[in-house]
């Protein structure tokens, strides 16, 4: 059969080599009595040898743990920094030499808090230190007023 040599045959290659429809060989095959799993054809009722595979494997993992137990084989590592950066912009009115303000949100990582807290750059500190000195000019203020 062409089954024994090769599970991933499709029909239609069986079709070719055989000079039939892949419908009368897909129709064969289910007289047969075999499924099509995941491109693999095989048998539907299974074999001594299919039903005796995962009794061996659960044997022969059995083993392994006995001799070596699972604990021990474990690998751990160091703890993994991984920086969350939510930044959240707000929109305000300000002077064109200032800079926008950022507002970071906290985050909590293995149980310590990671903070980042806003950062003024020096247009900001240039634009408040001229804002502070007009507010402090009497003119100005009898503009205000």
């Amino acid at each position: 059969m062409v089954f024994e040599t090769n599970r991933h045959i499709t029909t239609r290659e069986i079709g070719e080599r055989l000079d039939v429809s892949k419908s009368t060989i897909h129709e064969h095959l289910m007289e047969l009595g075999f499924v099509e799993r995941l491109d693999v054809w095989v048998p539907h009722k299974l074999s001594e040898r299919n039903l005796m595979d995962p009794v061996s494997v659960c044997d022969s993992l059995l083993k392994r743990n006995e001799n070596e137990p699972f604990p021990k084989r474990m690998v751990t590592g160091d703890e993994k920094w991984i920086v969350y950066n939510d930044v959240e912009r707000k929109r305000s009115w300000s002077y064109p030499a200032t800079a926008t303000l950022t507002m970071l949100r906290f985050h909590n990582d293995n149980e310590r808090v990671i903070a980042a807290r806003p950062f003024q750059t020096s247009a900001v500190s240039d634009g408040l230190q001229k804002l502070a000195l007009a507010c402090d000019k009497p003119e100005t203020t009898a503009l205000v007023s």
